[in-house]
């Protein structure tokens, strides 16, 4: 249905279906790509697939392309018998040059809609060098796709992102939510440009006893400022003959001198090689340019990761960076992170391996061998570890039979014991030693995040907020508060604890008489995947769910548990849909949110929603595995302040819309800003004060200009 919003003072005219586009295999109309009847058939472009393919030409920034998956599955891959080596194309010789606007990218995602929502394969034949290239493009999204190696004959890479210019093109290109699977032939995913970003993805190679190199991530060439975010990366060769590389994350060649520094960030990830058996030469996380290798010109940040590895007959290593080379502008920042290696010991199985940097942070981390070593670090040698910056501090230690004052720790030419370091070198005064065997985990070479929970580190580490805020949460998106604790994760109660939040609130914008309306549902615009990832709430969740399979969801809203003491205290976060008829669901429809690891108890409940003012609950609420519902719409005295709800209706309570910015505060800032500058576009924008998938005078007419003014009393 085809909806005209005609919007006084403007006259802007809106077709609501005007950036929807859809791919679906086996289709036989028009192929306009304007419906699922008359989709395009293909992934590559119109020209080398027939008139098939998708048309770049009448793609317009913030489009979405939705990919049909059939009732069950589908299988997409090139068809092209011009180039078939090249596999899937986006850019290249499909369309030259494509680049879309900054900051709204052409979204290529999985369908929703009944009938259409199977899973999406991309694959290739045995010959092509490559399953998916992304080449010449920029600002182009990938969600909720399966690509999977089957070839039988190698190839160069699963997916190549770019071709190391570095320019306009070949820059910002997303992978999230996608599942990225290889066969051993080779590396799965290949940076070769500008402003990467994989988030919230499993990448993993099965179970193989090839001989080649199989990095699931590599960096290599162009500008770098890429990001890896919230993915499980996981590698199971068993070969025992090989010496190919088994990098989980290998960067080389990043950065260019005479450029800022550009940052590569490596974040809230479990990396993990679960086959005991296998040798390779191997670092979890490998960064190095030999001389004559190009210049670099970055900063490696490292933070809230789990990074393990299980082999046994390999020299297997944690973190190895730097150059040998003057040219360098290289800073290392590793925060927060959990190591576990095993290895076969000695000075090949170091943790934590330095060359020439011009920075080195090192701080709440847990780093633990299962294996004797000869050092826990090398930094290369005392002239330059002198010379450079460095605060090492509030980190855990642990190895196989103990660290103890005269064990040898730190490797700069000369060998430093743990108290010759501490002393020589004033880094680590706050730090700890301790025996492998005394760190214990709720379940230990898990390929699930929260099974890395230990007490080791409890409280033991320092708060970073303030010169890194992203820090403020864990790997699971969980608070940090009070004293911090050392590693990626956060500790909420005893494992195995939970509470079952059941709460109802209702929004003002979407109000009508007793539910609220799902128009962002029903034309498509509501997002699969929770979008409180970015400022200013920077939650890390990967919570996702299907939007055609729950047409009631109204929107997502973002949930906290604070101290019951102290209510400025969060103690845990949670991405959570909310019902026309006001209560909250876990993303599988249920409702109730479950906060895993958080002890039964009293918490205050505070509620935010991207475009109306927070509230939270009047007082402490008590909270179990079978929590009653708290309902905020049935008092105005519900929420915490003075007047903290609007009133809806008779005995109806909701929160104040109009925070187009987010920013606590109803001003004119969330008219001139946001709304004035989205009036007359349709999508999910923070200047929809009513919800109804348009910005329109109506907005501010109905819902601004009453609740100017109005601030949210959450501390």
């Amino acid at each position: 249905m085809k909806t005209i919003f005609l919007i006084p003072f403007f006259f802007i005219a809106i077709n609501l279906q005007a950036g929807i586009w859809y791919v679906n295999k086996g289709a036989t109309g028009s192929n306009t790509g304007r419906s699922w009847a008359n989709a395009w058939t293909c992934l590559d472009s119109a020209g080398y697939s027939g008139d098939n393919g998708i048309n770049w030409n009448v793609v317009q920034p913030g489009d979405t392309i939705y990919i049909g998956g059939g009732t069950d599955s589908l299988i997409y891959y090139n068809t092209d018998q011009q180039f078939p080596a090249y596999g899937l194309t986006i850019g290249l010789f499909r369309s030259l040059n494509k680049s879309f606007a900054s900051g709204n990218p052409v979204v290529i995602a999985r369908a929703w809609q009944s009938g259409h929502n199977g899973k999406v394969y991309i694959t290739a034949t045995s010959d092509a060098q490559y399953i998916l290239w992304v080449q010449k493009t920029s600002n182009i999204k990938f969600v909720g796709i399966n690509i999977l190696d089957q070839r039988t004959d190698g190839g160069s890479s699963v997916i190549i992102l770019g071709s190391g210019n570095g320019d306009t093109y070949d820059s910002l290109v997303t992978f999230e939510n996608c599942h990225i699977i290889g066969n051993g032939n080779c590396g799965l995913v290949y940076f070769n440009g500008y402003k990467y970003t994989v988030k919230n993805c499993t990448i993993e190679q099965l179970a193989n006893n090839l001989v080649n190199d199989q990095d699931p991530i590599s960096m290599s060439g162009g500008q770098g400022c890429h990001t890896v975010d919230g993915c499980t990366i996981i590698m199971r060769n068993g070969n025992e003959s090989t010496d190919a590389h088994r990098d989980g994350i290998q960067i080389s060649n990043v950065g260019t001198a005479g450029t800022p520094r550009n940052q590569i960030r490596i974040s809230n990830n479990l990396i993990i090689d679960t086959n005991p058996l296998g040798v390779s030469w191997n670092n979890m996380i490998y960064n190095y340019n030999g001389l004559g290798e190009g210049d670099n010109n970055i900063r490696l940040l490292i933070y809230n990761n789990i990074i393990v590895t299980r082999k046994i007959h390999t020299a297997c290593g944690g973190i190895a960076t730097g150059r040998y080379d003057d040219t360098y502008s290289i800073s290392l920042i590793l925060l927060n992170n959990t190591f576990i290696f095993k290895g076969i010991g000695g000075s090949t199985s170091t943790p934590i391996v330095n060359w020439n940097l011009d920075t080195l942070i090192m701080k709440n981390n847990i780093i633990i061998t299962d294996t004797t070593v000869d050092k826990m670090l090398a930094l290369d040698s005392e002239s330059w570890f002198n010379a450079m910056y460095k605060s090492i501090d509030y980190n855990y230690y642990a190895e196989y039979g103990g660290i103890s004052g005269s064990t040898n720790f730190a490797v700069l030419v000369s060998t430093y014991s743990w108290n010759s370091w501490r002393s020589t070198f004033s880094q680590d005064s706050h730090s700890n030693v301790g025996a492998n065997t005394s760190v214990t985990f709720t379940s230990k070479y898990s390929t699930s995040k929260s099974n890395y929970y230990t007490t080791t580190g409890r409280d033991a580490g320092t708060n970073l907020s303030s010169d890194f805020p992203f820090l403020s949460t864990d790997i699971l998106g969980n608070a940090r508060t009070g004293t911090w604790d050392l590693g990626a994760l956060e500790y909420g109660g005893e494992p195995g604890n939970n509470v079952d939040v059941k709460a109802k609130v209702f929004l003002q914008g979407p109000f009508s008489t007793n539910v609220m309306l799902t128009s962002l549902n029903q034309d498509a615009w509501l997002p699969t995947f929770q979008p409180y990832n970015s400022a200013p709430w920077n939650y890390n969740g990967t919570e996702s769910f299907n939007p055609g399979q729950n047409p009631a969801v109204v929107d997502w809203v973002l949930v906290e548990l604070r101290n019951a003491s102290n209510p400025s205290q969060v103690f845990a976060r949670r991405a959570a849909l909310l019902k026309n008829n006001g209560l909250l669901l876990e993303t599988n429809g249920i409702e109730g949110i479950n906060f895993n690891n958080i002890s039964p108890g009293s918490y205050y409940l505070a509620i935010f929603h991207r475009n109306h003012l927070a509230i939270m609950s009047a007082s402490p609420v008590q909270f179990s595995s079978n929590s009653t519902r708290y309902d905020f719409t049935t008092a105005m005295n519900k929420a915490y302040g003075q007047n903290p709800m609007v009133q809806l209706a008779a005995g109806k309570f909701g929160m104040y819309a109009s925070d187009g910015n987010s920013d606590g505060i109803v001003n004119t800032s969330d008219r001139d800003n946001v709304w004035l500058i989205q009036n007359g576009n349709m999508g999910y924008l923070g200047g929809d004060f009513n919800m109804n998938s348009g910005v329109t005078v109506h907005d501010v007419n109905q819902l601004w200009n009453l609740n100017n003014g109005r601030t949210s009393q959450v501390p």
